[in-house]
């Protein structure tokens, strides 16, 4: 937790907002070495000091696509100073790894409702469901299943929820099926694919979409 104060309530100490909101306080304590307040219980406290005029290198950092990415660049760092911690402190981290993710158990679910509401906006009758599989990171393998109504409309339906901000960044495969598909289930989206897809007619691709480095040097 950094001490400051909660965005747009200037003067307001954060731990005041955050007890107001669970009905009760935080029990602090103050730092020696900044004379901040730190939470009593917490687990692990890291005190340090930022100066903004100064930079470190830092990276290539493992990403969550399984590969080292992203290069390396100045940024900007903190020159800790002191380390507290509970004896045996359990500490929940969540490193963001090759999938699956944890974050992705409830991602896939955001991000296919955004997806949904995208398409829907957008104008695409007859679509039916939407999945951003968690294999993906939630977003390079996105599913979605229309009832078919007019010539074009599967490829229509691709094009968008590729391009649609819920579908643009890092896109990499959009299907398309049939709504009789449980486009959530990868066995079945992908007998779906090999047993109703011709690769010569029924594969666009997209040139020059919403792009960054996050795999081998030929994923880009």
């Amino acid at each position: 937790m950094i001490s400051g104060t909660p965005r747009g309530s200037v003067g307001i100490s954060e731990y005041a907002w955050a007890g107001s909101l669970r009905g009760e306080p935080f029990e602090v304590i103050n730092e020696p070495v900044t004379g901040l307040p730190v939470p009593a219980e917490a687990e692990l406290v890291l005190v340090g000091f930022a100066d903004p005029e100064k930079k470190a290198l830092e990276g290539p950092f493992g990403e969550w696509t399984g590969y080292y990415a992203s290069g390396s660049r100045e940024e900007p760092f903190i020159k800790v100073e002191a380390v507290y911690s509970r004896n045996n402190p359990i500490l929940l981290g969540m490193p963001p790894n090759r999938p699956p993710f944890e974050a992705d158990k409830y991602r896939q679910y955001i991000k296919s409702a955004m997806l949904l509401t995208d398409l829907r906006r957008a104008g695409v009758p007859g679509v039916k469901k939407v999945w951003c599989h968690g294999i993906g990171g939630c977003r390079l393998l996105i599913a979605v299943a229309i009832e078919q109504r007019y010539a074009g409309h599967a490829a229509q339906t691709g094009h968008l929820a590729s391009q649609l901000p819920a579908g643009a960044y890092l896109g990499r495969l959009v299907i398309v099926t049939d709504d009789d598909i449980d486009i959530s289930n990868l066995e079945e989206l992908w007998w779906a694919v090999i047993t109703r897809c011709d690769p010569a007619t029924d594969l666009d691709i997209i040139h020059k979409g919403m792009e960054r480095a996050l795999g081998p040097p030929d994923f880009s």
